[in-house]
């Protein structure tokens, strides 16, 4: 009986240390859901999963990207995916594992309305996508974020105003 109790705590802490198998128990299978921490302008700490945000590319830290070289955009982009997500509830729906996650990710944010609270969840990749914090990663999203993209670029906003990096987009 004790064998049985030591080989199905240790079944538990190898469940437990495998990330994939971890976030199944944590929630639902696919899911990573928690308070989210930004490691960098495409990628978040979810709980304790790091997710990459599927079809986003934002530009790397210390990247001038507009006529202005004292502008970091990849700096910026880490500023606006925090202004996002930062400490807040998130919760992907994980496409892709391995050392990093890869999923569609959204942000709750709690707005009261009439006095009444309204939780409202949003896309991330499409808010950051469609203010041109980062770019639609099309090699991955196949035009799921077209609508946001063409936004972005019809405004000059963000990293559109640029004429040095668009990402995995050609030139």
């Amino acid at each position: 009986m004790r064998m049985a109790v030591l080989a199905r705590s240790a079944l538990i802490g190898l469940v437990l240390a495998t990330p994939g198998a971890a976030a199944a128990i944590d929630n639902e299978p696919g899911q990573v859901l928690g308070e989210a921490t930004v490691i960098d302008g495409e990628t978040l700490l979810v709980g304790r999963w790091p997710v990459r945000l599927w079809g986003y590319d934002a530009p790397p830290k210390g990247l001038a990207c507009r006529d202005d070289e004292r502008y970091d955009c990849g700096r910026e982009a880490v500023e606006r995916l925090k202004h996002f997500a930062q400490g807040r509830q998130v919760r992907c729906e994980v496409k892709r594992r391995g050392t990093v996650n890869v999923g569609r990710c959204e942000a709750l944010s709690i707005e009261m309305y009439n006095a009444h609270r309204v939780d409202r969840w949003s896309d991330l990749a499409f808010d950051l996508i469609e203010e041109g914090s980062g770019v639609e990663r099309t090699s991955e999203s196949r035009g799921h974020y077209a609508e946001a993209s063409a936004t972005a670029e019809v405004g000059k906003a963000g990293v559109w105003a640029s004429t040095t990096w668009r990402g995995d987009r050609p030139q």
